[in-house]
């Protein structure tokens, strides 16, 4: 009985053997081909901008985001009473500045107080407030005449004669 069971044991490995032998052998394995992905183009690269205003103007833009290599055109505009002095930020004293965006950037728009609207601004004028005073006429002969002024309580005789003695050594001087 030993001897049944070795070699029906062995009949039965046969089998599985040649059955799995054949299947390799007669299987074909479908091969599809593949288009490759087309490659995911390069996001664009961005810049943000930041455009401001100091006190006493106004710019056309506050910025944005742009793609790298735009060129934006920022104007600033000065209130009445004020003088656009430049940009910080940038180097330019143009009104109208044109940037090309290469990096993240932020500019301000600077802008000074010119009280009597001669031009110059006030920290620079010497008479901030009178436009027809517009250089230093210290010891500069001119028209214009001698004003004084004394507070209301003066007497009257006391103004007259400080009066007389001014007058008396502005001509002589």
């Amino acid at each position: 009985m030993n001897q049944f069971y070795l070699f029906s044991s062995i009949f039965f490995a046969l089998i599985i053997f040649y059955s799995c032998a054949t299947e390799e052998e007669d299987t074909i394995v479908p091969t599809t081909l593949q288009t490759p992905e087309p490659a995911p183009e390069p996001s664009a690269v961005e810049f943000t901008l930041s455009v401001s205003a100091s006190e006493g103007g106004t710019v056309s833009s506050e910025g944005g985001t742009y793609n790298e290599g735009t060129e934006v055109t920022v104007s600033a505009t000065a209130n009445s009473g004020y003088i656009f002095i430049g940009w910080e930020g940038n180097a330019s004293t143009s009104e109208s500045l044109n940037i090309t965006l290469s990096s993240n950037q932020s500019i301000q728009a600077l802008f000074e107080l010119d009280s009597d609207g001669d031009g110059i601004i006030d920290s620079e004028d010497g008479w901030p407030l009178d436009p027809t005073l517009s250089e230093n006429l210290w010891g500069v002969l001119n028209d214009l005449g001698t004003e004084f002024f004394f507070a209301s309580d003066v007497a009257d005789e006391i103004v007259e004669a400080t009066r007389a003695s001014f007058l008396e050594a502005i001509d002589e001087f």
